[in-house]
């Protein structure tokens, strides 16, 4: 295990196993003191660190690598291979463009496009998207069906095939 200084913050040090220790003491904590690391909103784990009077709250993710990862494209993101944000092992962890981060994220399925009535931009709910299929089954014609829900013809022939709300979730 190495340990380095946190750029930016002195009095403290991140080790490759992912341990952040206050250097120096201070408001109630002794020099060479793991910090404890909380769950982040967003699933990360993080620490507080203290500057000049001010709490800063940093992943230990981006810490080990800013001291541990070359960065020669100055990519603006840390990317967690596995998918598993929590996983902070410097194996696991790489400089990543947004894009590259999202395009990962997808590729490995942590995230999927939201479609279909969860969109929030869904104009139709589970219902109509219901009603559609069973008007279509009666013999009605795409534009009457969009005459009869209220949307263009369009987005009832995305509906029928399956483009805008997927078959398996609004056929029942």
């Amino acid at each position: 295990m190495m340990w380095a200084r946190i750029p930016d913050f002195s009095d403290y040090a991140v080790s490759t196993h992912g341990e952040v220790m206050r250097l120096t003491g201070g408001r109630g904590t002794r020099s060479g003191h793991i910090l404890k690391p909380v769950l982040s909103k967003r699933g990360y784990l993080a620490v507080n660190l203290r500057r000049e009077g001010k709490t800063h709250t940093k992943g230990i993710h981006v810490l080990i690598a800013s001291a541990f990862i070359p960065n020669p494209e100055a990519k603006p993101q840390v990317n967690h291979r596995d998918g598993v944000k929590t996983n902070n092992s410097i194996l696991n962890l790489e400089w990543a463009t947004n894009a590259e981060n999202v395009k990962h994220a997808y590729d490995t399925g942590l995230n999927s496009p939201i479609t279909g009535c969860q969109s929030p931009r869904a104009k139709l709910k589970q219902e109509q998207i219901r009603a559609v299929w069973n008007l279509r089954a009666d013999g009605l014609s795409q534009e009457a069906i969009a005459k009869s829900v209220g949307v263009a013809q369009i987005t009832i022939s995305r509906i029928l095939r399956g483009i805008s709300y997927p078959k398996e979730v609004t056929k029942e």
